[in-house]
C-alpha cells in the first residue's frame, strides 16, 4: 500500500514540478526514491517527518573541511530551523503533548 501511494505522490509532484521551475526539492524525490527505508518507518509508525539536508557537493568531505562547511551552512540552518519552530506553533500543540 505504501508503494502505491509513494507512486501516485510522485506522479502528482511531478506534474506540479514540469510546470514549476522553482521546486527543485520536489524533482529530488521523484530523481532520488527510497522505498522503505527510515523516514517511510518513521512517517508511517512515528508520525514524524524526517528531513535531509545536503550542504555540499562533496559526499564524504574531509575533516578538516567540516567546519568550513558548517560556518558557510550554519544560519541558513538556524534559519530553517526558526521558521519550523514558527510554523509548529501556528498548528498548535504538539502530538506528544495532547
Amino acid at each position: 500500500m505504501e508503494l502505491e501511494t509513494q507512486g501516485l505522490l510522485a506522479s502528482i509532484i511531478l506534474q506540479i514540478c514540469t510546470s514549476n521551475r522553482t521546486c527543485t526539492w520536489r524533482r529530488q524525490i521523484i530523481r532520488y526514491p527510497i522505498y522503505g527505508g527510515m523516514q517511510d518507518w518513521n512517517y508511517i509508525h512515528g508520525g514524524c517527518f524526517e528531513l535531509t539536508l545536503e550542504i555540499s557537493d562533496t559526499k564524504w568531505p574531509k575533516a578538516d573541511e567540516l567546519p568550513i562547511i558548517w560556518e558557510h551552512s550554519r544560519m541558513s540552518m538556524l534559519n530553517l530551523l526558526a521558521s519550523l519552530i514558527k510554523a509548529i506553533e501556528r498548528r498548535g500543540t504538539p502530538c506528544h503533548l495532547q
